[in-house]
């Protein structure tokens, strides 16, 4: 049980750490006279949109580069169907 929520402990420093890299996330402190503001924003947006690029990337490698000279080659292949 111990182990287990090290492992989470890790997990969200690991998490708010690269948010905080990435930009998903950001602090502001205001000084007032008597008291300090902390406010913490969160752009959701921001991280949609690295998690579909962060998709989209896997998908690709995930295919591999085999996938990649097929693509690039079935058009060439058509392309000269059509000429004869």
């Amino acid at each position: 049980m111990r182990k287990l929520l090290i492992a989470l402990l890790v997990a969200a420093a690991l998490v708010i750490g690269l948010g905080f890299y990435l930009d998903w996330f950001s602090l502001a402190l205001k000084d007032g006279e008597n008291q300090i503001t902390v406010s913490l924003t969160i752009d959701k947006e921001k991280i949609k949109s690295d998690l579909g690029k962060a998709k989209e990337e896997i998908k690709d490698k995930a295919g591999g580069e085999d996938s990649e000279k097929t693509k690039g080659s079935a058009p060439t292949v058509q392309a000269k169907d059509k000429g004869q």
